[in-house]
């Protein structure tokens, strides 16, 4: 049921040059159900759309008003924010040398890391229409750029189909279009977010990771966006793309640059584009800011103003070092040590759910994992701690979606006495090491913890019992230590059920031959009853 990933498989391209114009094609449906929306939302291919098209256009156009009109912001956002970071991130998703020159073969192929394995998807160029217009993705400006809603369309396919796209995290966006692992930072609480934090995103950001930001909707609201009056939507995700710090006479004013993926909608507050205060700068950083008085969708605005607007920050790190504040200012980035376990909760088996009455017993059947920290770090700490990163991801289904997921950490007494169940436990553990917090229904549960050396078991559980779902679990650290799934081992003193108890007693009175006779009868009766009945009942 466990397995551990020791290579990553990458999918050998096809040769779509191969194919000629022949490539056979295969309909993403737009529903799960398989149906179209409406009849007039047909596919047209490019070339019936328009005389000039272009697969990819050059660097500068990529970052321009690439729009959505479904609800599919999170992953229009996280596209943005890959088609805006390092060049090579950008082509081993959408891989440049596919055009429709000469060598069209009427498909087209991207990349995507799925639950651990970077899949190529190939789809051909049929794209949902108004019969005018594409209505999903695409670029506004350029609209005879195709790479974006061709990669709309190969992520549709992964995940099954259009309607799949609609409502989901950036941040699980941005982990498919890189292999990254993520964080969520929650503004919720606005008196409990620390003045050092823009320092930790602008450092995240210097490092490469990719940075979004999103508003929740109102409760019991039926749209899936509502605007606000300063320009900003409740229920959208927006990419962060910039920072900026000016001095004033008074202060040093900490700036953010967010990115609408609609292309279009902009926050209208201090430091937006027509603002007084944005108006005031000189021309030339205006234009160092591109600041520009269009609605282009991007804008800048205050730390302050946006810790007041939005309810979480949602990151990608491409180096795991931007996860660990030591290394942030590092140039020698870390090498990590990785480890990978594919495995599931399956209902009245390994589904225990979490350690809360009044079902703490079925938790210790959710699996385990044995991790022995014997190395101290000599990069992040020199105080002989252990500095570990675990990364839960829920593998998704339509039937999942909704599965809050969390994991304990124990540090074993005796660890060979595993794995840890009800009688075990106490024996065996000290207090819970450490946790991942509340329970969550993202895909994603991210925790950075800095233990001392030992041996621990993690523990994935869903927040209910008998909730189904398969899972990966990613396990950093910083020197080599040994890990294994906690299978059960043979034990001299089990618990026994009553089951138990009354077979036990049968073979020890019957004998070899498993047999009864009257006098042995009498005696296993007795015997369940007066001495077993503490077990019976």
């Amino acid at each position: 049921m466990s397995e551990l990933s020791v290579h990553h498989v990458v999918h050998s391209p096809l040769n779509l040059r191969g194919l000629g114009s022949n490539f056979k094609r295969t309909e993403v449906p737009l529903l799960r159900q398989g149906l179209v929306f409406i009849a007039y939302k047909r596919r047209k291919k490019p070339e019936e759309k328009s005389t000039t098209k272009n697969f990819l256009l050059p660097r500068h156009t990529r970052q321009k008003y690439i729009v959505t009109f479904s609800g599919n912001c999170w992953f229009v956002a996280g596209a943005a924010t890959l088609a805006t970071s390092d060049k090579a991130l950008f082509e081993r998703v959408v891989p440049p040398d596919q055009d429709f020159d000469a060598s069209y073969a009427g498909a087209f192929r991207f990349n995507f890391w799925w639950y651990g394995t970077w899949t190529e998807v190939i789809v051909d160029d049929y794209l949902p229409t108004d019969g005018r217009e594409l209505i999903y993705c695409h670029n506004r400006e350029r609209p005879d750029e195709l790479w974006p809603p061709l990669l709309e369309k190969a992520y549709a396919k992964l995940r099954g189909c259009y309607e799949a796209l609609d409502g989901g995290q950036m941040k699980d966006a941005m982990v498919d279009l890189t292999g990254g692992i993520s964080e969520v930072i929650s503004l919720e609480d606005k008196d409990k977010v620390n003045y050092e934090l823009y320092d930790l995103l602008v450092c995240s950001f210097s490092m490469k990771s990719m940075l979004g930001a999103s508003i929740s909707r109102p409760v019991g609201s039926t749209e899936s966006e509502v605007g606000m009056s300063n320009g900003l939507y409740m229920g959208h995700a927006y990419s962060i793309t910039g920072f900026q710090q000016l001095k004033t006479s008074k202060s040093v004013v900490r700036l953010m640059r967010l990115r609408n993926p609609w292309g279009r909608g902009e926050w209208n507050g201090a430091w937006s584009d027509n603002s007084r205060e944005m108006q005031s700068l000189p021309s030339d950083i205006r234009a160092e800011m591109d600041a520009r008085s269009v609605d282009e969708g991007e804008f800048w605005m205050s730390f302050e103003d946006f810790v007041k607007n939005f309810q979480e920050i949602q990151l990608c790190h491409l180096q795991i070092d931007a996860m660990v504040e030591e290394l942030r200012d590092n140039q020698n980035k870390q090498n990590w040590n990785v480890m990978v376990y594919h495995d599931e909760w399956i209902r009245g088996v390994t589904a225990g759910g979490r350690c809360n009455p009044p079902n703490e017993r079925l938790y210790w059947s959710n699996p385990q994992f044995y991790l022995n920290l014997s190395k101290t770090d000599t990069v992040l700490s020199s105080r002989g701690e252990c500095t570990i990163i675990i990364s839960l991801m829920k593998k998704e289904t339509d039937k999942n979606a909704l599965i809050a997921i969390g994991f304990d950490v124990y540090r074993l007494r005796k660890p060979d006495l595993r794995p840890l169940n009800e009688r075990r436990a106490p024996e065996n553990t000290l207090d819970m090491a450490k946790t991942s917090g509340n329970y969550e229904c993202y895909r994603e549960v991210t925790k950075r913890m800095v233990l001392p050396p030992g041996h621990y078991v993690i523990i994935p559980s869903t927040y209910l019992p008998n909730e189904e779902a398969k899972f990966m679990l990613r396990i950093f650290t910083e020197k080599f230590a040994n890990s294994s799934v906690m299978e059960e081992k043979p034990d001299m003193s089990p618990i026994l059920s009553p089951k138990d108890f009354v077979y036990d007693l049968f073979n020890k009175i019957a004998g070899s031959d498993s047999m009864l006779d009257a006098a042995e009868l009498q005696t296993f009766l007795s015997a369940v009853s007066e001495e077993g009945g503490q077990h019976v009942a």
